[in-house]
């Protein structure tokens, strides 16, 4: 699907039920062309074409939102679970094709305290920006704790490397008296490979992959409405998952500027 800074031809559809006046269910259905050779030099201005020997990207996803309502002094949260398919042909780790590729994902973000005064929210219906978009706006304008977590799954383990994938963590927006938009997190994210990815690696003479783990605590410091600086620190487990590097620490820093 498109990703700057290649494009793609794609069509999107979503809709929802509203289940009350700050919450209710939505989903969302693509299908997004998956031409490799689209990120080739060569291949650029204005092009109409689509090449069905690749396949395409189709994805689903259906979810749940709930306290959705700006100034809400609720817990607002969305719970989404989805799935894609890859149709094109992808080579199997044990030699020949398979006619395609796919997966299952899931996805919570939840504010667990909030920090409002106890206000009444407003009852005015939700617009369906709000509601059926991607927009965690509602969200961001939230100050207190909140729990997210992230999770992938792949469904043919005989071309993808890595068989699942998990992020959890905690950030408190508004922490610090005064910094009501700074946001200090914590998270960890595990990825494991499958046994399939192993097995082929260890015929081809290479060390075979198991998993790798990073732990990450970092605090972002909002200097204007369109500037950030957020440093962080990591602690990387198993590096390249294959036991070959030791252990590593990490200091970073994030900058971003909106225009």
């Amino acid at each position: 699907f498109t990703a700057y800074p290649v494009t793609t031809w794609g069509a999107l559809a979503r809709s929802g039920y509203l289940t009350g006046d700050q919450e209710g269910i939505y989903a969302m259905v693509g299908a997004y062309g998956a031409d490799p050779t689209l990120q080739d030099v060569d291949n650029h201005g204005t092009n109409f074409s689509f090449d069905f020997d690749f396949g395409a990207n189709i994805m689903g996803e259906i979810g749940y939102k709930h306290d959705w309502v700006q100034n809400t002094t609720g817990n607002p949260g969305k719970i989404a679970v989805g799935g894609w398919w890859f149709t094109g042909p992808f080579p199997k780790f044990n030699g020949g094709p398979a006619n395609g590729a796919g997966g299952f994902f899931y996805f919570i973000h939840q504010n667990l305290y909030n920090e409002a005064s106890g206000e009444a929210p407003s009852r005015e219906r939700l617009t369906r920006r709000d509601l059926w978009g991607n927009s965690d706006n509602v969200l961001d304008s939230v100050q207190g704790l909140f729990f997210f977590s992230t999770g992938q799954f792949a469904s043919n383990l005989e071309v993808s490397q890595a068989d699942w994938f998990v992020s959890n963590g905690f950030y408190y927006r508004g922490l610090i008296p005064g910094r009501d938009q700074d946001v200090l997190s914590i998270g960890c994210a595990y990825l494991s490979f499958g046994d399939n990815w192993a097995q082929s690696q260890i015929r081809r003479g290479q060390l075979p992959q198991d998993y790798e783990m990073e732990l990450e605590l970092s605090y972002r410091f909002v200097v204007t409405d369109y500037f950030y600086v957020q440093p962080n620190i990591q602690g990387v487990i198993n590096p390249q998952a294959n036991g070959s590097l030791p252990d590593a620490l990490v200091l970073g820093l994030q900058m971003q500027v909106d225009f």
